[in-house]
């Protein structure tokens, strides 16, 4: 692409430093800035839905150390605590522990005539479960 000299009007090369018939010094062209790429729909979701994701991670993470309720260990948040002589649904013998076999004497149990249950449970006395104590029967233990 030619253009012409300032001082003599003469064509001269576009990437020429001078002109070649009146020595008349040009200042150096400028190359035209590239616009920058714009950016397309997906790369705005992908940066939109990062954003999101480090938002919800920033605030679990804030949630999760501040003091709070905390579920109860011994009940394990259900708020009552099941017999663990009756949980399968019969009390056991407290002399043989549900075997029907005396441990003592590795025979028939006499308590409870080698059936392994017994007629009330010696832990709950028929209870079967009771409000957790820990808790309060809340399930939650506050700080």
């Amino acid at each position: 692409m030619a253009s012409s000299c300032p001082a003599c009007g003469e064509d001269v090369s576009a990437t020429a430093l001078s002109c070649k018939h009146c020595g008349a010094e040009f200042e150096p062209a400028v190359p035209a800035k590239k616009k920058p790429q714009e950016m397309g729909d997906s790369a705005k979701y992908g940066i939109i839905i990062g954003g999101l994701l480090v938002a919800v991670l920033v605030i679990v993470g804030i949630a999760s150390t501040m003091g709070g309720a905390k579920t109860c260990p011994d009940c394990r948040g259900k708020k009552t605590i099941v017999c663990s002589n009756c949980k399968d649904g019969r009390p056991k013998c407290a002399t043989c522990k549900g075997s029907g076999r005396d441990p003592q004497t590795f025979s028939t149990c006499q308590r409870c005539q080698g059936k392994g249950d017994a007629a009330a449970c010696p832990k709950c006395q028929g209870k079967e479960r009771w409000s957790c104590s820990t808790c309060q029967g809340t399930g939650q233990l506050q700080q």
